[in-house]
């Protein structure tokens, strides 16, 4: 009696079941191979009831095996049903057709052989070669497919080949614009190095000189040393003469002998001590050279600072007198005018080149620090560096990104700075406001009786030297008495 066996489907994989296909061989024989593996596949392949069958799963493109399941063929029952998969062919083997089957898992197909020639069968048969040949067109349309589809890869390739010159081309365009900066970069570099030359001009005769009297020194240490071997030297021949007669007085030389070997230690020792003494000189010169070298770089980093801040002070400086020169012009128009209806002149106090000051570093980290902890800032510019802070001058400088504050002959940091001094702040800001909230500003509290009236007399406008947001211009008035007092100081 034989059977006859289908596979229709696998579960479990990854990969595309399309590229499996299914060996079968019984008790180490091989039978059959069934791909593709599809569910409408009616392909049987026969075999017998006795023995082992064993189903390798396998990729037929690559050859790696998915997995394969081994069972006696008598165990077989007729039907549809699943069996498991094994990733290892020596450990595949099962006794019964399982109910409940996990993944991975192959669904097979098995009839009696006393069925096939039924018409169902035979029908069934017809029904596979309409598939087959179905499946034959449509191998040859996926094969179309992918023609046109690996064309239009290549033309994707060539595209971006084409782009790949296109930016390799850019790339060296941006190379070279690279090296040109490089060289700009260069010729710069060496501009500063000949500006700084002449500064370093100075310190360096400064230490041609220092180095001079060192190399005196020493010269005198080196002949010292020469007098040295030359007083040893006259000891060995004293010594050497000393043996050669051989008096009898040999204690008397044994004692002059031990002498003048002590004496000669001695000068070894004085010779070494030289020229450690000397090595340290030069060790010492070396090292205060690299420092001051080190300390005129800073200098000369801070001066150039320094120059940029000054310039933009004096561009400030220059656009301030010409608004000063702006307001005396008309000043003078107003007073060569009727001397009876004057116009006031109002100064806008904020837009005044001395209130414009430009920012540098410490002024910006100033405004930075407070706007980052949400307080005011209560710092009063007077010169670069240095601020007033309620009634106290503080020095201002940055050290390593921080911003630290001098008091007196101490340094602090801003945030100790602030809890100490904040306080203080308040209380003169108190003291500076009446009981009114009038200010105690002496020119506004000149300025609070304009609205009395005036004596008769000359009036004559006088500038106020600290103009503000109300005007530029009071009137004075010259009484008969007044006149009279000035002529009586002024005598002609």
């Amino acid at each position: 009696m034989s059977l006859k066996i289908s596979v229709n489907q696998v579960d479990g994989f990854e990969e595309s079941s399309t590229n499996a296909g299914c060996y079968l061989s019984l008790d180490g024989d091989f039978i059959d191979v069934i791909t593709p593996i599809t569910s409408c596949s009616d392909s049987l392949s026969e075999i017998s009831t006795e023995g082992l069958l064993r189903l390798i799963l396998k990729n037929m493109r690559s050859g790696s095996v998915f997995g394969s399941v081994a069972i006696q063929a008598s165990k077989l029952k007729i039907g549809t049903y699943w069996l498991p998969l094994f990733n290892d062919i020596d450990d595949d083997f099962i006794n019964n057709v399982p109910v409940n089957v996990e993944t991975p898992r192959l669904e097979i197909t098995v009839i009696s052989d006393s069925l096939e020639n039924t018409p169902a069968t035979v029908v069934s048969s017809m029904k596979n070669d309409i598939r087959l040949e179905h499946l034959q067109r449509e191998y040859e349309e996926a094969l179309k497919r992918a023609e046109e589809r690996d064309m239009e890869n290549l033309q994707k390739i060539k595209e971006l080949a084409d782009g790949q010159i296109a930016l390799q081309i850019e790339n060296n365009r941006l190379n070279s614009l690279v090296a040109e900066r490089n060289l700009q970069i260069t010729y710069l570099n060496e501009r500063l190095t000949k500006a700084s030359i002449e500064s370093y001009e100075a310190d360096y005769v400064k230490q041609k000189e220092m180095c001079g009297e060192l190399t005196n020194e020493l010269e005198n240490a080196h002949e010292k040393i020469e007098k040295l071997d030359e007083e040893l030297r006259m000891y060995k021949e004293m010594n050497k003469s000393l043996n050669l007669n051989k008096v009898n007085a040999c204690q008397i030389h044994e004692e002059e002998n031990q002498k003048l070997q002590q004496q000669v230690i001695g000068l070894k020792q004085k010779v070494f001590e030289m020229q450690k003494s000397e090595k340290k000189m030069s060790e010492k010169l070396e090292s205060d050279l690299i420092r001051q070298i080190k300390d005129l770089d800073e200098k000369l980093e801070q001066s150039e600072k320094s120059n940029h801040d000054l310039h933009s002070e004096i561009i400030d400086l220059k656009n301030e007198i010409s608004n000063q020169e702006k307001v005396l012009n008309d000043l003078k128009c107003h007073t060569e005018g009727s001397k009876t209806d004057r116009p006031i002149i109002r100064d806008d106090r904020a837009r005044s080149p001395r209130n414009i000051r430009r920012k540098d570093s410490i002024d910006q980290s100033l405004e930075e620090y407070h706007a980052g902890h949400g307080i005011k800032n209560n710092f009063i510019k007077f010169n670069r560096g240095v601020y007033e802070f309620g009634n106290r001058k503080v020095n201002v400088s940055l050290k390593n990104g921080s911003i630290i504050c001098r008091v007196g002959g101490g340094y602090i940091q801003i945030d100790d700075f602030l809890k100490i001094y904040s306080h203080s702040l308040i209380n003169s800001q108190k003291k500076t406001i009446n009981p009114r909230g009038q200010s105690t500003s002496p020119i506004r509290s000149i300025k609070s009786f304009s609205f009395l009236e005036m004596p008769s007399g000359k009036q004559t406008p006088l500038v106020d030297p600290f103009p503000d947001n109300e005007s530029l211009l009071t009137y004075s008035c010259d009484s008969e008495e007044d006149k009279k007092r000035a002529a009586n100081k002024n005598p002609r």
